[in-house]
């Protein structure tokens, strides 16, 4: 636009310019008000681009589940998971966990890596446990010469 004014040319550019008000108070309005989402809302949450209140609220919902380990029969595994109202929450293998923690690496995420590397630590316990107990309970019955002495 020319302004003869001022005999040179001005442009006329209305720049919006925002600050987010990052408050321990709104973390916990979000996280009190995201209590009840999915494992896979709150990751959403994580990986894509939203405020850092909304970050850092899904980033304490997945730090401050009672995450426990448990040894499947069915599955033959162990994996992770939350209970939540007497149902599970999520259930993590250790795949999924290994997967996780290279998304949560990317994302620059430390807890959440130090947690699902900690989980993997203890699938790994479980399994070891589950196959020391199936060793003792089905000793080798015709392994012939190569047999154990008791």
């Amino acid at each position: 636009m020319y302004d003869p004014t001022l005999e040179i040319f001005v442009l006329q550019t209305s720049i919006e310019t925002t600050f987010e008000v990052i408050s321990e108070d709104a973390i916990q309005d979000q996280y009190l008000a995201w209590r009840d989402q999915s494992y896979g809302f709150l990751l959403n949450m994580l990986g894509s681009c939203h405020s850092e209140v909304e970050i850092s609220a899904a980033r304490r919902l997945l730090l401050d589940q009672d995450w426990q380990v448990k040894y499947s029969e069915f599955y033959e595994d162990a994996y992770a998971y939350v209970a939540k109202d007497g149902q599970t929450w999520t259930r993590l293998f250790k795949s999924d966990l290994r997967s996780e923690a290279r998304q949560m690496i990317g994302l620059q995420e430390p807890e959440l890596v130090k947690l699902f590397n900690g989980l993997i630590d203890q699938l790994d316990e479980a399994i070891d446990m589950a196959n020391e107990r199936d060793d003792r309970a089905y000793p080798a019955r015709s392994a012939g010469r190569f047999a154990k002495v008791s």
